[in-house]
């Protein structure tokens, strides 16, 4: 129930009806609460202005607070209320705002940050304090590792999936209706939210309360008691989230069995080329034949599967690269001259180095 309310208050009245700049202007303040989430979102380079996907991001991060208090989801008799910071992609702004947030207010989890460099240091830092962190858009294979991040997890594939990550059209709603960083930032927040809820509701009977922080306002002196058992608490949920099943574990930090992947094979039709899945993939079931896909069709118009190597001495490889973050990131610098031009770090600068 709570999901179908979700499409209706969350896609339909954010994602198609408003603009970017209405998002950014119309959520209420929320610092009432002396219990806290924390959202790192991305600005532009060289700017104090927010990138489209972290507006997007950020909207589906309060959002996820809004709902739990429509359904009255309480922590110790008080609603989770959120604070946001906007960081410009430097390691050292991005840990100086959660230094300075932490100290000043009641964190209980973090969501967030974007960059992969980013995260090693907001985790680390989190771990001290004991607190949980939930990225939507960090992928370094290294940030898998349990035993060195202890604190933190992710909703969005790690880069040790080779294939593109892409929705189910029949479940879930294709990436060009709703932005996907956008999805994963809720379903970042959201086991925050459920994993506190659940983990202070062994507390009703108890004289001692569930959010204990002790230490000074000092960031690094203080400590949130019992964080194992929280930690656990959010490792051993699992509900179905907006992109997707959400289920973390003890042994890694990536999201289990939260993947789908689907191949595409270039067809003809009536009015042009177009790509139609083929073939689906998922972390229970492997590779399968795609619900309802044709026949696979091989070059030279061939419904017969290839059975030597196709030799490439010669032929000139084109290589498409998403024109997003984290694949293709767009920066504006200076010349000699003080001139403004744009130039293309991430993949296009690896397939640079290839050429």
């Amino acid at each position: 129930m709570i999901f179908n309310h979700l499409w209706w208050l969350l896609l339909i009245h954010i994602f198609w009806h408003f603009n970017v700049y209405f998002i950014r202007g119309t959520w209420p303040s929320s610092n009432y609460s002396s219990i806290q989430s924390l959202g790192l979102f991305q600005d532009e380079v060289n700017t104090s202005d927010p990138t489209e996907s972290s507006v997007y991001s950020s909207a589906m991060f309060k959002a996820a607070v809004l709902l739990s208090q429509q359904y009255n989801i309480t922590i110790e008799g008080k609603y989770l209320e959120w604070q946001t910071e906007q960081i410009g992609g430097n390691t050292i702004d991005a840990l100086s705002g959660t230094y300075q947030t932490i100290s000043a207010s009641n964190i209980v989890g973090i969501v967030g940050p974007e960059f992969s460099r980013e995260t090693p240091f907001i985790a680390d830092l989190a771990q001290k304090v004991g607190i949980p962190v939930i990225s939507y858009t960090t992928t370094a294979f290294d940030l898998s590792n349990r035993n060195t991040y202890h604190a933190f997890d992710h909703t969005v594939p790690s880069d040790y999936s080779s294939a593109t990550a892409m929705y189910e059209p029949e479940t879930f709603p294709e990436s060009t209706k709703v932005n996907s960083y956008a999805l994963f930032a809720f379903d970042a927040t959201w086991p925050l939210i459920q994993s506190l809820h659940q983990y202070c509701s062994t507390f009703i009977n108890s004289s001692l309360w569930c959010i204990s922080l002790t230490g000074s306002s000092y960031c690094f002196n203080r400590r949130f008691l019992n964080s194992n058992a929280f930690f656990d608490t959010i490792n051993s949920m699992t509900f179905l989230g907006v992109s997707g099943p959400i289920q973390f574990n003890m042994n890694v930090t990536d999201r289990i069995n939260g993947s789908y992947y689907f191949t595409q094979n270039s067809q003809t039709i009536s009015n042009g080329m177009n790509f139609i899945p083929v073939l689906g993939y998922s972390e229970d079931h492997g590779w399968q034949r795609y619900t309802g896909a044709s026949a696979i069709i091989w070059p030279g118009d061939t419904f017969s599967t290839p059975t030597s190597v196709a030799k490439l001495r010669g032929v000139n490889l084109s290589i498409g690269v998403l024109n997003s973050v984290p694949y293709t990131i767009v920066s504006t610098v200076a010349d000699q001259f003080w001139q403004q031009k744009q130039t293309l770090t991430g993949w296009p600068l690896s397939i640079k180095h290839i050429q």
